[in-house]
């Protein structure tokens, strides 16, 4: 059983082992937890939920995406849709990670990882090898909403950059 549930009270036992109540969040959830046995062991995966972000604030993004890519092309294709994108998520500072790999590696990386933009921003020597320390920026379907919102505002920069008129775009998420 995976399930989200809310803790409802934590007792401590004369042993100093907390006692966890919890509350299943969905009836399916609720029939599988009374069907646990009293005295089993069972392996438990805690941890708090994380508030995605919402299809809503991806399809008001991608939304702006194309706005942007029409503004500036006059017509939407996919691959300047892409470019615009990772645009955003520089800019916005979306959360990212830094690696250094030798250079034979980082066309590798740009295959295998499911980070949406890689960029080498310094060509090093290490120990008579050269590398490269890569930024890798992780896509949107990682974000939380406020990660999502951070991104968002920067996507309504920008459009005004592009000259395009965001009083609309501002009062769909309100």
């Amino acid at each position: 059983m995976k399930c989200m549930a809310e803790v409802k009270n934590i007792y401590i036992d004369e042993d100093g082992y907390p006692l966890i109540f919890i509350k299943p969040t969905s009836p399916q959830a609720m029939e599988e937890a009374q069907a646990l046995e009293r005295g089993e062991l069972y392996v438990l995966d805690i941890h708090k939920q994380k508030d995605k972000r919402t299809l809503q604030q991806n399809a008001y993004l991608w939304a702006m995406v194309g706005e942007m890519n029409r503004k500036q092309n006059g017509t939407r294709n996919s691959e300047d849709d892409i470019k615009i994108y990772l645009d955003i998520l520089e800019r916005s500072g979306a959360k990212c990670d830094y690696l250094e790999v030798i250079p034979e590696a980082y066309e590798r990386l740009k295959e295998l990882s499911d980070m949406r933009l890689i960029t080498v921003v310094q060509k090093r020597r290490r120990n008579g090898v050269e590398t490269y320390m890569c930024k890798c920026f992780y896509g949107t379907s990682k974000m939380d909403t406020i990660e999502m919102g951070t991104v968002i505002d920067q996507a309504l920069i920008m459009a005004e950059e592009y000259g395009i008129e965001t009083d609309y775009w501002k009062g769909l998420l309100k």
